[in-house]
């Protein structure tokens, strides 16, 4: 569970106790630093899961399973699991917005799916 403690006086914490993932967490990483209104992401993953937290600011998670279209709105505290073939773009609401990602597999550049047209001829 990801708890946002706000103090406005010493600032804020977020404090992650026990984070209830469907996985053993093999990889994480943070992006921040996206210019406001712009898009990360943009693939698709054949193996991997991402348990996706907005530590900052405000991220929608515009995703598909090749068949439906999903928006997600993400603040600061909240979390949304992404599972395996579904392709997923993050936008960035806010200046400022970051989003930690925690995966179910290490880095494997032949697990990505970067081409839209591909990806949806693989989910039929």
């Amino acid at each position: 569970m990801v708890n946002l403690i706000r103090d406005s006086e010493r600032g804020d914490l977020m404090v992650f106790d026990t984070i209830d993932v469907p996985f053993y967490v093999k990889r994480v990483f943070v992006v921040n630093n996206v210019p406001f209104g712009h898009y990360r992401g943009e693939h698709s993953h054949k193996t991997c899961s991402q348990f996706m937290i907005c530590t900052n600011g405000s991220i929608d998670l515009h995703y598909t399973d090749g068949i439906h279209n999903y928006i997600v709105k993400l603040y600061k505290g909240n979390s949304y699991l992404i599972e395996p073939n579904v392709w997923c773009k993050q936008f960035y609401n806010e200046p400022n917005s970051e989003l930690m990602v925690l995966c179910s597999h290490e880095y494997d550049k032949n697990d990505y799916i970067t081409d839209f047209e591909e990806f949806k001829r693989l989910t039929k």
